[in-house]
């Protein structure tokens, strides 16, 4: 796998975009195929949170956590798609929040839509463009140096998770050592899932 990402390191281009401006994504798409040519992969890692309870979030918040996280990615993926060649790969960045609680129902809940996302998407393009789409649910990455004692119960809960926890993931995932894989959720979370951490005294979300 190392040798191949090398093999495929080409030029790298930065564009600030806003996913959720959908009148852009085929313009930003036509830019990067212009440039670097054919785009055969694509990671969906645009998301976000309110932190609001059911009974305190606003019909602003919603449309903002879901126009992030379900709606621009959804519409961005439909343009990737047309410049993506047969055979291409997609991943989708979901959360452990997909199947479990954390308190910010709208985050879930779009977190669990796009997890349905990843399986519709590969049944409907496996047979007839052979793009395999997958997704990556991670847990606890880190935004600060220290560990918690919340995290004491997970079962590798010594630190938190890094960027370059999930990067390893998509490398995987995109390379051809998982070419007989498509529809599924990785789990990256140390375990996290495993523990009933929100109804536990002192594990808050």
């Amino acid at each position: 796998m190392e040798r191949w990402a090398r093999e495929h390191r080409r030029l790298l281009m930065s564009i600030v975009h806003d996913v959720t401006d959908i009148g852009q994504h085929r313009r930003v798409v036509k830019r990067i195929r212009k440039t670097l040519g054919p785009i055969g992969i694509f990671v969906n890692a645009a998301g976000m949170g309110v932190s609001h309870s059911f009974r305190r979030t606003t019909p602003e918040d919603l449309d903002t956590v879901l126009n992030t996280n379900l709606r621009g990615p959804f519409f961005l993926t439909q343009a990737i798609l047309r410049a993506m060649p047969r055979g291409g790969s997609i991943v989708f960045i979901t959360s452990v929040h997909q199947d479990e609680p954390v308190g910010d129902p709208t985050y879930s809940m779009s977190k669990a839509a796009l997890k349905v996302l990843v399986k519709e998407l590969a049944l409907e393009l496996g047979p007839s463009r052979r793009i395999r789409i997958n997704g990556i649910a991670p847990g606890a990455i880190r935004h600060r140096k220290t560990v918690t004692p919340r995290f004491s119960r997970v079962p590798l809960g010594q630190r938190r998770g890094t960027p370059e926890d999930i990067a390893h993931v998509v490398a995987f995932l995109v390379s051809p050592e998982a070419s007989y894989i498509t529809g599924e959720l990785v789990t990256v979370d140390a375990g996290l899932s495993l523990v009933n951490w929100i109804s536990t005294e002192g594990m808050q979300p």
